[in-house]
């Protein structure tokens, strides 16, 4: 499994298994509409799958865990997400060397080397950056703010029609327009990426948004 914070850098039995998929509905094109929403109450339900580390549900939370100088990674396989996506969640991370709270979108099902990987705390909680397909967006680069462990984050991370951003309790961290964005069929999953940690995941909406008809 590749190292990415060493390298500079992590529908219908919805309900029954602890996750509830929202139905779609006749939202205007253009117009953000929620199509997940996380409700982790009893075990990790089969629409995630865990590519490394370990995952489990506990205390209404899903919760990640990366063993010591290893990544811990997950994604939702469905809903499919191809195109304009934002996730938007609270968490906790917890650690001796804290790195990544990152959220990865957009990804081809290989994980966030096959996608936009939106980090907070990566390579070991030195930078907050994004990286497409595995290569860092320098213009993205910032060394602050820093990940407090045990503290409380509400994050947002987005691709709005190739402006991708990662935004922090209400403050924008970073943003990139990509001229060549990531969307289509096979860039429709979304997932989570963190390193040598344990993320505690909570109040999870995933949405998306038509682009409108021309």
């Amino acid at each position: 499994m590749r190292r990415i914070a060493c390298m500079g850098v992590a529908a219908g039995a919805y309900l029954a298994a602890g996750l509830m998929a929202v139905a779609e509905g006749e939202a205007p094109a253009g117009t953000w509409q929620v199509v997940y929403k996380g409700a982790f109450t009893d075990k990790v339900p089969k629409e995630w799958s865990t590519l490394n580390g370990e995952a489990t549900v506990a205390d209404g939370a899903l919760v990640l865990k990366a063993a010591e100088d290893s990544d811990a990674q997950i994604m939702l396989t469905t809903p499919k997400t191809p195109d304009s996506v934002k996730v938007e969640f609270d968490c906790v991370l917890t650690g001796a060397k804290p790195s990544d709270i990152s959220t990865f979108l957009n990804g081809a099902g290989e994980g966030p080397d096959s996608a936009y990987l939106l980090q907070f705390g990566g390579q070991a909680n030195t930078q907050n950056r994004l990286r497409k397909e595995g290569a860092i967006v320098e213009s993205t680069a910032t060394d602050k703010p820093k990940i407090e462990v045990g503290k409380k984050y509400h994050v947002v991370a987005q691709n709005d029609g190739g402006k991708v951003s990662l935004t922090l309790d209400g403050k924008e961290i970073f943003n990139y327009t990509d001229s060549s964005p990531l969307k289509g069929a096979g860039h429709g999953v979304v997932g989570f990426y963190t390193y040598a940690c344990t993320l505690k995941i909570t109040d999870l909406v995933v949405s998306k948004k038509d682009a409108p008809a021309k």
